[in-house]
């Protein structure tokens, strides 16, 4: 049939681009060959360091293939017998990997050339939405229903911290969605400097500024409404008590890999702090938030190009790896090309 290249983990800190076996489509399927991906930079990592909990739990094992589910941008190749809302040369968004790589963990496996996916899990992609935006989309879903969960009123500010490819799409979604003031939090000038174009009113660099005392100066002492954790680093959980204001909520977006110790004492206490979890999309209607994230796009109200700070061919997929795990002040999304 064809040759199928896909991007490997060995084993920790050992990626390559190697040769697996052909997908064989079934009747619900679609084929499909991918044009570009974006790589998730915090599940990525922690996958190729060894450290992400399935690993480490022992529930998937090296060699792993790993990529969003449904961060793929591709062209339909192919469709199985009984599919009829897709035909060859659609423009898609792929699903999930659906069928097994003989040897190898498959684990979102979106970094694949070609894949295949249940056309039940396949959508559409609009003519005026490029590849590379809707690489964005999984992130850019995921902001909207962290928006909602936040439960976001009018007027009210919004700190983020952590401006990677998720708190810069958080910060337009938050400024579309009402927000006063959106105040950008990062260690990275690169990446404040990328907030501005995002739509953030202010930026601090929290390791030159007091990010307390910043939050306070910038919020006449009450503090931010809500804290944006996009990160998952310990400890920005208790450091965003101290920038809420009573009655504040904390939404820990960022994915936290081992257990912390948070601090339930004053601050938590007297504030009546809320802390809400969110995590991908969870108990809403999918294809309702991709429609809105859609319209967002095309209406130009989301900005997203601007944040591919690196385009690299699968070719180079190693480099690719290196430069987000040593030069992580230099990037903030890294999209894999495969044609």
């Amino acid at each position: 049939m064809f040759v199928l290249k896909a991007v490997v983990f060995l084993a920790p800190d050992k990626v390559e681009l190697c040769e697996v076996e052909d997908p064989r489509i079934g009747a619900n399927d679609v084929l499909i060959e991918t044009r570009v991906a974006g790589i998730s930079a915090g599940t990525e990592t922690g996958i190729l360091r060894g450290v992400f909990p399935r690993i480490v739990r022992g529930e998937i094992k090296y060699p792993i293939i790993p990529g969003y589910a449904d961060g793929v941008g591709g062209i339909v190749k192919e469709v199985g017998e009984k599919v009829n809302d897709f035909q060859v040369g659609d423009r898609v968004i792929a699903g999930r990997t659906t069928y097994p790589i003989k040897g190898y963990s498959v684990y979102w496996g979106g970094h694949v050339e070609y894949r295949q996916s249940l056309a039940s899990e396949v959508r559409k992609l609009p003519d005026d939405i490029s590849f590379e935006e809707a690489a964005f989309h999984n992130h850019g879903t995921d902001a909207i229903h962290c928006a909602r969960r936040a439960n976001l009123h009018f007027g009210e500010t919004v700190a983020i911290i952590g401006m990677g490819s998720m708190g810069q799409q958080a910060c337009q979604i938050a400024k579309i969605g009402g927000a006063g003031q959106v105040i950008a939090v990062d260690i990275f000038d690169t990446k404040l400097e990328l907030s501005k174009k995002s739509g953030a009113d202010h930026i601090i660099n929290s390791k030159k500024e007091n990010l307390a005392d910043r939050v306070m100066e910038l919020t006449d002492g009450q503090g931010a409404d809500v804290v944006i954790e996009a990160v998952g680093a310990p400890g920005l959980v208790n450091q965003s008590f101290d920038i809420l204001k009573t009655h504040g909520r904390v939404l820990v977006w960022g994915r936290h890999v081992k257990p912390e110790e948070v601090d339930f004492t004053d601050k938590f206490f007297y504030k009546e702090i809320s802390i809400i979890g969110t995590f991908d999309r969870l108990g809403e209607d999918a294809d309702e938030l991709l429609e809105l994230w859609f319209n967002l796009v095309k209406t130009k109200r989301l900005k997203l190009k601007h944040l591919i700070t690196h385009d690299i061919p699968t070719e180079n997929v190693a480099e690719a790896y290196r430069i987000m795990s040593e030069e992580t002040d230099k990037y903030c999304f890294i999209l894999l090309r495969w044609k």
